[in-house]
């Protein structure tokens, strides 16, 4: 059974055009210092305008923070597993921290956003587990693309030569281009039911 037929009998189509968005994979990674969770490296995962995939790694948290928050993104959706880590493993202690206004929906953070300086529009984040309470490895199930084996140092410290970093990175790649995916594979469900995705999966209801 595919995803139209699981939810044609729950969701009420629209009557107005159907709206289609694109999404940027986002995820980060981090290390222990002294108790402490600390910016590893973070990355992208996109499709450039002619369909080709680009995935891009910063090991510099500014770096990446003005990767993402330009123009080229404000029509697009910033999307993570598990938005609230990564979001605040990128963002917390930077100058950027207070620029960003937060919804929330009890304790589950729904959506940040980052309005862009002369009127230019606004970066917009999303969770994933805004519509589907899976882990990655679950949505890469969904979606046909296996979550590599995670490292056994994940969170606890640095690589220690170049073997485990390209591991890592690679790693890092697919939980981006899962979560980015996902998005994709939703949204396709939905537009074919007539409907348009929204922040949330109540919210995406058609009613």
């Amino acid at each position: 059974m595919n995803y139209k037929d699981k939810i044609k009998n729950t969701l009420i189509p629209l009557t107005s055009k159907i709206k289609k968005f694109d999404f940027v994979g986002f995820d980060v990674e981090t290390y222990d210092v002294k108790g402490v969770q600390t910016f590893y490296f973070g990355s992208i995962f996109y499709y450039d305008a002619k369909g080709y995939e680009v995935f891009e790694t910063y090991f510099d948290r500014e770096t990446l923070i003005n990767r993402i928050l330009t123009p080229t993104f404000k029509s697009k959706y910033i999307v993570a597993t598990n938005l609230a880590f990564d979001y605040s493993s990128l963002f917390y202690g930077t100058i950027h921290w207070n620029d960003l206004k937060l919804i929330w929906r009890g304790s589950d953070l729904i959506t940040v956003k980052y309005k862009l300086p002369n009127k230019k529009g606004s970066i917009n984040f999303i969770d994933t587990f805004n519509y589907v309470g899976f882990s990655v490895a679950k949505l890469g199930s969904i979606i046909g693309i296996n979550k590599m084996k995670q490292p056994n140092y994940i969170g606890k410290r640095k690589c220690k030569n170049k073997e485990e970093l390209k591991y890592f990175i690679e790693y890092n790649k697919y939980d981006c281009k899962i979560s980015c995916n996902f998005m994709y594979f939703l949204q396709k469900g939905l537009n074919e039911i007539g409907g348009s995705l929204k922040l949330t999966i109540a919210s995406s209801s058609l009613l």
